[in-house]
């Protein structure tokens, strides 16, 4: 089945995917959202046109509303006659359901809004939002560990779940799915634990049941949480029109609510029963069975898709047309491609576009323990670095060992390179938020070259010289990128409030490079932004346990001796 929903149009393109739910509104399919060369517009069952091809991308309609997307990437909601309701003004959103939906505009967070563009509120807290069902929604907030918990808010925006599980889905018959350390079970509306996370998966309730998995063998459980048909599957899915699809061995087949088998395992792979009909696949080509498990609509098809309100979508060839339940062309093959409900339905979510960089310094900042950072203090050599989990294995010594004739202390850029170490491999903070390099300075020359009569020797280390500071590059991504100032004002606030002390803003005389420094009992700080010549901004954080080697360095560096 999967090989047959990649060839589909997925709404997933329009907004983006998450296990929210598995539920969905029927669709009427009096408008299809069909594309024709680079744009898509809407037919009827006919193939007839009826909205014009002019979006980008498009949906089925869903509350009287469809989500497009313009040419220009923005995304607002039309009528059936095709005029916008609510105009093109969003950078991402999902469809309307139960009268409300989520969109987010560029920077923000997911907001709720009514059929007519109404703001309803904002949810600024929130990492992503799914649709409402039952009246509830799931949406997902960091904890204090920096891990995505899942709660429901109800119409009004208030939580009424708090968020407390790794994973939760929409409701379903009055339940819904939750994980509790790596277990599945079911909550009521209340919140409260109605079947106890045991199961290692687990699908929405449907007909009173719903599959659960424990190991590698699928049954299925009722509300009350007991199992009244035996975990004997190798794979399982919800009932739909008092049939589900299960499958034993390499076959598919169907069961009744009994559990008792209703068609066969026979198939390569099945859809759930919709109008009366189910989709199946035998060998390479698609074909339809009524509930008896007799075949309607013989296998012909390259790609097809379940019956919604009494059509479906077929593929011979490139193109894409429309049959009913005797599997008559309404509209012959002649579309590019044809959006459609997938099975299971879409798992629909909407990811904020905030930043907050506190988050991520937080993060960064569990380096900081006591009179150590990043597990090194004043007295850690490059001993201690070689010998670390995590920076040992892959260090880079900055110079070759040559000595000049004109060394002398930290003054010339041989001696700098002879003394730092690089650790290149990035380190990722958050999502958007990683280190994309480290550096160790040390306060003497840890590369040399033995020297002899017959020439220069090998590169030898001294691994007892001791760490002077550490420097970390910023690499700013996704809702992050070209925001360095940001991140710079909340390294020095998460210095100043948890350590008391200011940070100044220094510019050298010499040379006019500008930083922020503060200093205290065990380390020095500096929080440096700098722009290259193409006007890319870049951010470095130093941590030092030597402070005038830190200013040396800064000033070797930028007089370029």
């Amino acid at each position: 089945m999967k090989k047959l929903l990649s060839t589909l149009g997925l709404v997933a393109l329009l907004m983006m995917g998450s296990a929210c739910s598995d539920k969905a509104d029927p669709l009427k399919m009096e408008l299809i959202p069909v594309k024709r060369a680079e744009q898509w517009g809407y037919v009827d069952k006919q193939g007839i046109n009826v909205i014009n091809p002019q979006f980008s991308q498009a949906d089925f309609f869903r509350d009287g509303l469809a989500l497009v997307r313009d040419l220009q990437g923005k995304v607002g909601f039309i009528n059936a006659k095709g005029t916008y309701e609510i105009t093109p003004q969003y950078l991402k959103g999902l469809p309307f359901s139960e009268g409300l939906t989520f969109v987010v505009s560029k920077g923000g967070s997911p907001t709720c809004i009514d059929k007519t563009g109404r703001v309803k509120f904002v949810m600024d807290y929130a990492r992503f939002v799914c649709p409402f069902s039952e009246g509830l929604a799931v949406f997902g907030q960091l904890d204090e560990q920096w891990n995505i918990r899942r709660g429901y808010i109800d119409k009004a925006g208030k939580v009424v779940i708090p968020p407390q599980f790794e994973k939760a889905r929409a409701f379903s018959e009055g339940f819904s799915a939750i994980r509790i350390n790596e277990k599945w079970g079911f909550i009521d509306k209340t919140g409260k634990i109605v079947v106890n996370p045991q199961y290692d998966e687990i699908r929405d309730f449907k007909n009173g049941k719903a599959t659960f998995y424990r190991g590698k063998q699928a049954g299925y459980i009722d509300t009350q949480g007991r199992e009244v048909i035996t975990a004997q599957f190798d794979k399982a899915e919800k009932f739909a029109e008092e049939k589900a699809a299960v499958r034993l061995g390499k076959t598919y087949g169907y069961i009744d609510l009994e559990g008792k088998i209703a068609i066969n395992p026979q198939f390569d792979s099945v859809a759930n029963f919709r109008n009366g009909l189910a989709l199946v696949k035998m060998g390479k080509q698609y074909a339809y069975i009524d509930s008896e498990g007799k075949i309607v609509i013989n296998p012909q098809y390259e790609a097809a898709s379940s019956f919604y309100d009494g059509v479906a979508f077929v593929r011979k060839g490139s193109k894409w047309g429309i049959i009913d339940k005797e599997g008559k062309y309404l509209a012959q093959p002649q579309f590019d491609k044809i959006e459609h409900i997938i099975e299971p339905e879409p798992f629909f979510w909407i990811e904020s576009e905030t930043f907050n960089p506190n988050n991520a310094i937080a993060k960064f900042f569990e380096k900081a323990k006591g009179k150590t950072f990043d597990g090194f203090h004043r007295n850690s050599t490059l001993n201690d670095i070689a010998k670390s989990r995590l920076y040992g294995k892959e260090l880079t010594v900055v110079g070759d060992g040559t000595e000049t004739n004109y060394e002398s202390g930290a003054d010339n850029q041989n001696y700098l390179a002879n003394s730092t170490v690089i650790f290149a491999k990035p380190q990722q903070i958050t999502e958007d938020v990683s280190i994309n390099r480290t550096l160790f300075h040390f306060n003497n020359r840890i590369s040399y070259r033995s020297y002899s009569y017959f020439g220069q020797g090998a590169q030898q280390y001294n691994y007892n010289e001791r760490i002077a500071m550490i420097a970390y590059e910023f690499d700013l991504t996704g809702k992050a990128e070209g925001k360095q100032q940001e991140v710079a004002s909340a390294i020095k606030s998460w210095i100043e409030r948890n350590y008391g002390l200011k940070f100044v803003h220094k510019v050298d005389e010499d040379w006019g490079y500008q930083y922020d420094i503060a200093s205290g009992k065990d380390f020095t700080y500096v929080v440096y932004l700098s722009d290259d010549e193409e006007g890319n901004a870049f951010l470095d954080f130093f941590v030092a346990f030597d402070k005038q080697q830190l200013l040396n360095r800064f000033a070797s560096y930028f007089s370029g001796d």
